[in-house]
């Protein structure tokens, strides 16, 4: 989840709120996280909240009807695991291929990686993980499906969504580059076999 550097705290309130009422579960179980970034937050749901199961007219009317109650966040990425161990690589390359099965042959992807105070360098992840995607058509233009990547320190986030699967708060009054200046981190979903 991004916001503004100044209210991640807000914004995890917020988007707490948000997301519960889409699932319908005002009594979501739920971890918040303020990152030691500034304009991150983690939200992290146990219990059932799947921005991969709503259809695109479904999160479009969602966010149109939410616009004017959303003051401090700015974009919500879906995720379906984050992995916080000494060797988040190996693990990575052990659970991304379950995701990656979503990906058919005819599919367009791309791999949208978004790393902060890492070591890791971003061409190591793209070639590990552009391995592991057994069919598809990269395509970074038009892709049917993102495997994003969200990288902290030693924590990566990861998932396989389609790019309306990512909510984006941007106020029609607001700069429209103003989502630029501030680099998201995530919604963790949990992925269910």
């Amino acid at each position: 989840m991004t916001s503004d550097k100044h209210n991640v705290r807000n914004a995890l309130s917020e988007a707490f709120s948000f997301l519960a009422k889409l699932s319908g579960d005002e009594t979501a179980n739920v971890y918040a996280t303020c990152l030691h970034v500034r304009g991150l937050g983690l939200l992290e749901f146990k219990n059932g909240v799947s921005l991969s199961s709503y259809s695109p007219d479904v999160l479009k009317h969602i966010q149109n009807e939410e616009i004017g109650n959303i003051r401090y966040v700015r974009r919500v990425v879906p995720l379906h695991e984050v992995i916080r161990e000494k060797d988040p690589l190996s693990i990575l390359v052990k659970e991304l291929p379950k995701l990656l099965d979503l990906i058919q042959k005819e599919d367009r992807w791309k791999i949208a990686v978004r790393k902060r105070q890492s070591e890791l360098k971003e061409r190591q992840l793209i070639e590990l993980v552009a391995k592991l995607v057994p069919q598809g058509i990269v395509n970074l233009d038009q892709p049917d499906w993102i495997i994003q990547l969200e990288v902290l320190q030693n924590w990566i986030g990861f998932g396989v969504v389609r790019d309306f699967h990512v909510l984006r708060f941007i106020k029609k009054d607001q700069d429209p580059d103003s989502e630029s200046k501030t680099e998201g981190f995530l919604y963790k979903e949990e992925f269910l076999e």
